[in-house]
Formats: C-alpha cells, sequence, structure tokens
C-alpha cells in the first residue's frame, strides 16, 4: 500500500510540473529585403520551428526552400526538406531581432525585419 502511494504521489507532483512548465516556442517573424510578394530575398521563421526561405537574386537560379530551424543563442540553423539544396542555412539574429544577417562564401545577406 506504500508503494502505491508514493507512486501515485510522484505521478501527481509530475503531472504538475509538466502542466505549468511553459512551452517552448520559436519566434515567428519574417526577414527580407523589403515588403513586397516578389521579394529578392527573403526568410520567414515560424513559431512551430519551421521556415520558408525564398531568394531570387539570381534569375537563372531561383531558390525556394522550406524545412525546420533550430535557434541558439541568436544562431538560426535551416534544415531543408529537401536535401539537395544549396542555400544561405546559417543565420545570425542581430540588432534585438531587427535584422538577419548570413554569410556563405563571398555572398553577405543582411535583412531587415517585416511588418
Amino acid at each position: 500500500m506504500r508503494i502505491l502511494k508514493e507512486s501515485f504521489l510522484l505521478l501527481s507532483l509530475f503531472g504538475l510540473l509538466t502542466a505549468f512548465s511553459p512551452s517552448k516556442k520559436g519566434i515567428d517573424v519574417t526577414y527580407g529585403v523589403c515588403n513586397s510578394e516578389n521579394s529578392t530575398v527573403k526568410l520567414e521563421l515560424n513559431d512551430d520551428y519551421t521556415f520558408e526561405y525564398i531568394d531570387r537574386s539570381n534569375p537563372n537560379n531561383p531558390i525556394e526552400v522550406e524545412g525546420t530551424y533550430e535557434l541558439k543563442n541568436n544562431r538560426v540553423k535551416l534544415r531543408s526538406n529537401d536535401s539537395g539544396s544549396n542555400f544561405h542555412s546559417n543565420w545570425k539574429i542581430v540588432n534585438e531581432g531587427q535584422n538577419a544577417k548570413a554569410r556563405k562564401g563571398l555572398s553577405f545577406y543582411r535583412l531587415g525585419k517585416l511588418e
């Protein structure tokens, strides 16, 4: 009987702790060059840790990628659902979330937060 009471108490305590712990959400923000449907470069991060990345800076090779992201210490690592994609996958959030910047080779991007 004592084991049953201890098990019930432990299970109740676990339930209370998980019920009141905050859920981890990502950020819900869009960065881009301009607030237009035909923006050259756009990075959209959703609070469910999914993203959409569009790069039309090279009209001969437009990039449109979706997937998930990881956020740690203001750094965003994008993971594409398409394993063959070659794109800016490492971003840094700067200026209190107002900008996202990335570098790949000699290509540097700095996007502004779109409202």
